[in-house]
Order: C-alpha cells, then structure tokens, then sequence
C-alpha cells in the first residue's frame, strides 16, 4: 500500500511514522537530499515535501556534515559519534551521497 501511492504520487505517504520522525521508519531524507544535489533550494524543497523549511535545512545539515566527515572516516559509528547523529542515519546519509554509491 506504501509502495503503491509512492509510485503513483512520487512522494512518501504522510505515515505516524514519519511524521513522528520515528526512529528507523521512512524518513523524507532521500527525498529532501535529492532535491538538494539536484540544485533546489530550501524553500522550494520544503514546498514539495510539505515540510517546514527549518526541517529541510536540517536534513541538509546533516548531509553535508556526514559528507564532510567522510573525509576523515568511512566508519558510520565513527561518523555518527562526530555528527552526534545515530549510526543509522549516518548510514542512510551515506548510500545518498554520490561517491559512497557502488
């Protein structure tokens, strides 16, 4: 049913889960961070996500501080001690960046 309205609609069902933010449940991140690597700016993404853009911009945040981290280690739990962001997100942050893809 999830998979479904997302490939009709192309968004991500507003579910208890994400609009919580509960921890390990679909989250907007790929959503909000692929808009971003594609040049949209925040206002625009928050537009199309229905978030707010204080929220976007701290998908974006995070991104770019996992991004950043890479450099120094490719470890998520490492990572994730340095960003203060759970190993999980780290590595959620990671399969969207383009050069952690396979």
């Amino acid at each position: 049913m999830v998979n479904d309205y997302q490939r009709t609609t192309g968004r991500i069902p507003p579910t208890r889960s994400n609009i919580q933010d509960l921890s390990g449940a679909i989250t907007h991140k790929r959503e909000i961070v692929t808009l971003y690597l594609q040049g949209y700016l925040t206002p625009t993404i928050a537009k199309k996500i229905n978030h707010s853009k204080e929220a976007v911009d701290r998908y974006i945040r995070d991104y770019d501080t996992v991004k950043l981290l890479t450099k120094v280690s490719t470890d998520p739990e490492v990572i994730g001690r340095m960003a203060r962001l759970s190993k999980k997100a780290v590595q959620q942050y990671l399969v969207l960046y383009p050069s952690q893809k396979s």
